[in-house]
């Protein structure tokens, strides 16, 4: 009887004790709470970087990120190649190609892209 009395009573300073949180300690739990199911679920990551995803699962999603089905996309790009001097097109093409991707990918590119995508 003892036990059950020292249980409520925790239990009752436990519910006073929550009720005086606010909201932004309750808000820090809930964070927490998920970081310990992230950790333990297998989220496959998050794409700072940008990228594409290897597999079907759960990533971590940041405020104002788009997330985009294949095919559709966020807006049209439009980009000019001046080339000369080049003797193979064909690699010289591929050479454009690689460039372009990296500078969409990382750096001011990306950051361009990713002002782009928040506005529409």
């Amino acid at each position: 009887a003892v036990y059950e009395e020292v249980l409520a009573a925790y239990q009752h300073m436990e519910t006073l004790a929550d009720s005086y949180k606010t909201s932004y300690d309750i808000q820090v739990e809930q964070l927490d709470v998920l970081r310990i199911i992230a950790a333990n679920t297998g989220l496959y990551g998050s794409f700072d970087g940008g990228g594409i995803a290897e597999k079907t699962g759960p990533y971590l999603v940041h405020k104002d990120e788009r997330v985009l089905r294949p095919g559709e996309s966020s807006g049209d790009v439009y980009i000019t190649v001046n080339v000369s001097g080049a003797t193979d097109p064909e690699a010289t093409g591929k050479a454009v190609q690689r460039e372009v991707a990296r500078y969409m990918k990382y750096g001011e590119g990306r950051r361009i892209i990713q002002e782009v995508a928040v506005r529409h």
